[in-house]
């Protein structure tokens, strides 16, 4: 599970927030997060030097092994966000390039309408 989720109610609605890397430093898989229901969701990767972190989707009915990639849904190479708009079950982060710095990936989602 990634670290620190919660999930919670804001104006009548479910919402998910969730940190998928923490000061990564390093490549390396991030762990699946079940995202299901929760769309839209936005992810904002702060690097804090030279790295790749990409953001993986899955429509499984059970949870990936975390060495599964799934499909793609974007890639950054600098702090920035990514907003997940297609229904997907599950999602992770991960670092596919490393040179130096920090990779860090938090999640807000709500409900669908």
């Amino acid at each position: 599970m990634p670290i620190a989720v919660f999930e919670g109610r804001v104006k009548g609605r479910s919402t998910i927030t969730a940190t998928l890397l923490n000061a990564v430093a390093a490549t390396g898989n991030g762990e699946w997060i079940n995202l299901q229901g929760f769309n839209p969701a936005t992810c904002h990767a702060i690097l804090t030097g030279t790295a790749t972190v990409e953001l993986d989707g899955s429509c499984e009915p059970t949870q990936p092994a975390d060495a599964t990639h799934g499909f793609s849904l974007n890639t950054l190479t600098a702090t920035g966000a990514i907003v997940v708009n297609v229904p997907v079950r599950w999602l992770k982060a991960r670092v596919t390039a490393y040179t130096s710095g920090t990779v860090t990936v938090h999640l807000m989602g709500s409900e669908d309408d």
